[in-house]
């Protein structure tokens, strides 16, 4: 395992705990009081990162090319993570290389040509993208799940 693995599910830990301990109403399917404000939520959320030393994020996933892990409209939370230390099956966020001001995807990493070079796919998609992902596009590790549309927050 490396270093910042147990970080990261530590990481994650704190913030699904920190979710739970914020929900009040005791019914999952309601947001918690921090993501009244997407501003404060993601200012919560960065508050994080200092724990990694890198940055921290969200993003909504759109349309079903990873389905059944993820679904439309499913929140993710991603972590800056060097795209050199990529592996097969990461799930990674990364903006398209050739439709640039496409809105960002989420897909997993199906080969790692080299290091800082990978390609990925959807996971209800037959073949990967016909292009490389590289780190002038690469975003982000996705390191959980904060909801998903079938059974709502996590905690």
């Amino acid at each position: 395992m490396e270093k910042r693995e147990p970080i990261i599910c530590l990481l994650a830990a704190l913030v699904f705990l920190t979710l739970a301990l914020q929900m009040t109403s005791g019914n999952v399917s309601q947001p918690p009081v921090i993501a009244d404000d997407l501003e404060n939520f993601t200012a919560f959320l960065r508050g994080y990162g200092l724990y990694l030393d890198n940055s921290m994020g969200y993003y909504v996933v759109s349309g079903g090319s990873m389905h059944p892990t993820f679904s439309s409209n499913d929140v993710v939370l991603w972590v800056d993570f060097p795209i050199e230390n990529l592996r097969l099956g990461d799930i990674i966020v990364y903006r398209q290389p050739t439709l640039p001001d496409h809105p960002v995807i989420v897909h997993r990493v199906c080969d790692v040509a080299e290091p800082g070079r990978v390609r990925t796919k959807g996971d209800d998609q037959s073949e990967p993208g016909d292009y490389y992902v590289t780190g002038e596009y690469y975003e982000g590790l996705i390191i959980g799940t904060l909801f998903t549309s079938s059974t709502g927050w996590h905690a």
